[in-house]
């Protein structure tokens, strides 16, 4: 998924007043904890760094792939509901988001050996 399509996708499904630089900001947040918590502790040639994403990135794929890149939307649902102070709705939409981040963590651990820094801390 591009960074305008995990976007576009939550503008449709529950419009919002928020602007694209604060969405955004939430998706760097999200892609940052996703290389820390789960690409980074796994072997590979060198680690993800993610650099905040801009207007110029809109085509930029992000990180997960799919079929688990619905997690993208899923965030950008729960922090609409979160600053809109919809508590019932946040609580939902921060549930559906846990499982799918959970989905792409178990997968990634699954089909990725885990590094040797990782088992040091």
């Amino acid at each position: 998924m591009k960074v305008n399509e995990a976007i576009t996708k939550v503008d449709d499904l529950e419009p919002n007043t928020y602007e694209d630089n604060e969405k955004l900001d939430w998706i760097t947040e999200l892609d940052k904890r996703i290389a820390i918590e789960i690409l980074n502790v796994r072997e590979r040639e060198e680690d993800v760094v993610v650099e905040p994403y801009t207007e110029a990135d809109m085509d930029k794929e992000l990180l997960v792939p799919a079929p688990y890149d619905n997690l993208y939307v899923q965030w950008l649902m729960s922090q609409i509901d979160y600053y809109n102070n919809e508590m019932d709705r946040y609580a939902n939409s921060a549930a559906m988001f846990n499982q799918k981040y959970q989905d792409f963590a178990n997968y990634w651990y699954r089909t990725h050996k885990s590094s040797l820094r990782a088992t040091m801390y």
